[in-house]
C-alpha cells in the first residue's frame, strides 16, 4: 500500500494515534505546552547558539536580520487550534 513499505509520517502518526488512543484535545494540548515551552526557552535565550541570523532580503545587508524562530507561537490559542483541520486524516 506504501511505496518500499515505508509509510509517510503523516499517515503514520495517525495510525499511532489510533492504534495508542491519542485523541485531538491531547494533541492539542501537547501541541500547546510545547509552543510555551519553545517560546520560554526562546525569551531565556536557550537558543541563541543555534540560530544564524539571516537577513529578510539576501540583497541588502542593512535589512532586519531574523534572529529567532518565527514559527513558535508566542501565545497559543487552544479554541482556534481545535477549529484547525487535521492536518492528515478526516477526523
Amino acid at each position: 500500500r506504501y511505496n518500499n513499505g515505508l509509510i509517510p509520517q503523516g499517515p503514520s502518526s495517525d495510525l499511532m494515534n489510533d492504534r495508542f488512543d491519542i485523541s485531538r484535545e491531547d494533541l492539542d494540548a501537547f501541541s500547546e505546552r510545547s509552543h510555551l515551552r519553545a517560546a520560554a526557552a526562546t525569551a531565556a535565550g536557550r537558543f541563541a547558539s543555534q540560530m544564524v541570523p539571516l537577513t529578510e532580503d539576501p540583497d541588502d545587508l542593512s535589512s532586519a536580520p531574523v534572529t529567532t524562530d518565527e514559527g513558535i507561537r508566542q501565545h497559543p490559542d487552544r479554541e482556534k487550534m481545535a477549529s484547525l483541520r487535521s492536518a492528515f486524516s478526516e477526523g
